[in-house]
Formats: C-alpha cells, sequence, structure tokens
C-alpha cells in the first residue's frame, strides 16, 4: 500500500514538472519570436539610415530664431 501511495505521488509530481516544462518551452518560444521582431525593426532602420546616406538627404537645421 505504501509503495503505490509513492508511486500516485511520484506520478503527480511528474505531471507537474510536465506542465511546468511546456510553460518554460512556450515562453522561450516567444522570447525567441520577441528577438526576431527586435532584429528585424534594427535592420529596417539600418536600411532607412542607408537610403538616406546614399540619396544624400541633408537634415535641415533647427531654426533657434523661434524662441
Amino acid at each position: 500500500m505504501f509503495l503505490l501511495e509513492k508511486i500516485r505521488n511520484m506520478d503527480e509530481k511528474m505531471d507537474q514538472v510536465f506542465v511546468y516544462a511546456r510553460r518554460i518551452c512556450h515562453d522561450a518560444q516567444q522570447v525567441i519570436r520577441d528577438v526576431h521582431r527586435y532584429q528585424q525593426s534594427i535592420t529596417e532602420i539600418g536600411a532607412f539610415l542607408r537610403d538616406i546616406k546614399n540619396k544624400g538627404f541633408i537634415f535641415l537645421p533647427v531654426n533657434d530664431d523661434d524662441e
């Protein structure tokens, strides 16, 4: 009887570990997606800045006479 109870407790703990491991996997996948979005944003910003440089755009100076 004691052995069956230990086995049942072990099964419950394994179920809890399984649920926790699935949650960790889900969170890790979310982090990977977030990192991918961040990399895409950085790439787009870099491309935008290269376009500005290559097209010779000059940012106009701010007019301080309005103060």
